[in-house]
């Protein structure tokens, strides 16, 4: 989980809704310039990763996808706040962090 001030390159108005961002996906890039191969890494939840070229789908560790030579990066929000301090208000936190992520905030 990325802290969403490191994210959002310094800025920490996510910070105080408990946003974070999760990685998604890998996208990897095989070949030249010229021409190639693209596959892609993918979280599958609880399943854990899967590496996908083309029909193929394969489990693959978290190591591989780290040590991937990354094309693209996909994220996703996670909402940290009732994880990290158990906020008996964290529905509303969420919502609060949705409408300032939909409003460009």
């Amino acid at each position: 989980l990325v802290d969403g001030a490191t994210a959002r390159g310094g800025y920490g108005q996510y910070r105080q809704y408990g946003y974070g961002y999760e990685l998604s996906a890998v996208v990897v890039h095989q070949g030249s310039m010229r021409g190639g191969h693209y596959t892609a890494y993918v979280r599958g939840g609880a399943s854990g990763w899967f590496h996908i070229s083309d029909t193929r789908v394969v489990a693959a560790t978290e190591r591989e996808v780290l040590d991937s030579q990354a094309f693209l990066l996909f994220y996703d929000a996670a909402h940290t706040v009732a994880a990290s301090n158990g906020d008996a208000g964290a529905d509303e936190d969420a919502d609060t962090c949705t409408n300032a992520v939909a409003a460009g905030r």
